[in-house]
């Protein structure tokens, strides 16, 4: 039917190829990314991954890994942070203090820990904050909508009515790395 090329496709290694679809006049290849080995922010286990919890213990910092969470959840203070994305240069960023983020907080008198999240993506300064509230099922479980940008949480260890009022927005980019090419490329 075709007997002309309207692109040719020629610098793709048939190996990334994961999956491809056919379409009456199209072809769409999907084809894999760099497999990219991320360091984890917990200086003893570089090779933790999943959501990792971390706040303030006597003045350093302190880890509960995914794996160690079920075991070590209600060793946790009323607020810490939660992330499963490496933060750049860890040591050097400034978190908010959640001591003081606790006693402005109104806290529910049971339930269920909620973890809460407040960004910008930080490309422009007049950028609107997205707020996310996960529970803790959504949150240990990841792939939600919200994971495709990296967030931090406010883990709270029961409902906190007034968290977005409280909670200050981040930055995005102040604390992922981002890269040049985190899209797709490829030639025609």
């Amino acid at each position: 039917m075709f007997e002309k090329y309207i692109w040719e496709v020629t610098d793709v290694d048939a190996n990334s190829v994961t999956d491809f679809a056919m379409g009456y006049r199209t072809i769409a290849y999907l084809i894999a990314g760099d497999n990219k080995s991320k360091m984890s922010i917990v200086p003893e286990k570089p090779e933790a991954k999943g959501l990792i919890h971390f706040f303030k213990k006597d003045g350093n910092w302190a880890f509960v890994t995914e794996d160690e969470y079920e075991e070590k959840k209600s060793e946790l203070p009323k607020l810490s942070f939660a992330s499963r994305h490496p933060i750049s240069d860890f040591s050097s960023k400034t978190f908010a203090d959640l001591a003081a983020l606790e006693s402005q907080l109104t806290f529910a008198a049971d339930g269920e820990p909620q973890y809460y999240a407040k960004y910008t993506l930080g490309v422009s300064d007049d950028e609107e904050s997205t707020t996310v509230t996960a529970s803790e099922k959504m949150a240990q479980e990841g792939g939600q909508t919200y994971d495709m940008n990296p967030v931090i949480f406010v883990r709270s260890s029961t409902p906190a009515s007034n968290a977005f009022d409280v909670i200050p927005s981040i930055k995005l980019a102040d604390f992922f790395e981002q890269t040049e090419n985190e899209n797709v490329q490829y030639t025609i």
